[in-house]
């Protein structure tokens, strides 16, 4: 029974760091994101748009929008609807002073693997109307992580 026990915890941890190296090649492959938009629309929502590589016209893009009910990552053909409840918003300056912040959402409804889903490189300027807009129109706890580190 030992040995059935032991192979059981090998086989696990075996597995957990394959998956974690998988998650981690898989996020070293995806383009770097950066805002090339915001747009806040004060009744209905607000928007970060943002950009695989900006000043190409056809590359990819992708929007998450905040609304009063849920937050919302718009891709090509595709989105995913994340309610406020489920998700923490964390927003990583380089420093104290940066323009630039590092947007990630947490939801514990995506896999364990990938808790943390890094959006993309966003501007200052746009976070504050965002987080403006959100504790004006948002009516529920929201979870947001402002932290200063090295993005």
């Amino acid at each position: 029974m030992r040995k059935i026990v032991s192979g059981i915890l090998a086989a696990a941890a075996a597995a957990s760091i394959l998956g974690a190296d998988a998650v981690e090649s898989a996020v070293a492959d995806e383009p770097k994101y950066v805002q090339t938009g915001c747009e806040i629309s004060e009744a209905y929502f607000a928007y970060i748009i943002l950009t695989a590589e900006a000043g190409k016209p056809n590359a990819p893009k992708y929007s998450v929008e905040f609304n009063p009910e849920h937050l919302i990552v718009r891709f090509a053909r595709a989105y995913y609807r994340l309610n406020w409840e489920d998700t923490a918003v964390t927003i990583e300056y380089r420093s104290e002073n940066s323009d630039d912040a590092l947007l990630s959402l947490r939801s514990d409804r995506f896999p364990v693997t990938a808790r943390t889903r890094v959006i993309g490189e966003i501007r200052r300027d746009c976070w504050a109307k965002v987080k403006g807009y959100i504790a004006r129109n948002v009516h529920v706890p929201v979870r947001i992580v402002e932290m200063v580190g090295g993005v």
